[in-house]
């Protein structure tokens, strides 16, 4: 019997905030710039032509980052792994 995978269809904006979860995971793991487009594809389980669709480049998913993290921090009532992960990050860039 032959098994068909279907991927789940998720909303522009459902797959962006995947997409910067995933960056920021691998930025926080490892060096910013050894991270490529490609891996970051990877990682989400998408084709690198679809991860352009959504962000030209890291720089680019960076900002969106930085700029939605006021929101998130808000509403999510950010924890504070998370905050030491970002400054991490950001001290490592």
């Amino acid at each position: 019997m032959v098994k068909i995978l279907v991927r789940e269809r998720k909303s522009a904006d459902e797959r962006k905030k995947q997409i910067l979860d995933v960056a920021l995971e691998l930025f926080s793991n490892y060096s910013y710039s050894s991270i490529l487009m490609d891996d970051i594809a990877k990682a989400c389980n998408i084709a690198r032509t679809t991860l352009y669709e959504y962000y030209s480049n890291k720089e680019e998913m960076l900002i969106a980052w930085l700029k939605g993290w006021p929101l998130r921090h808000e509403r999510l009532g950010y924890r504070e792994t998370h905050v030491r992960n970002g400054l991490s990050f950001l001290q490592r860039i």
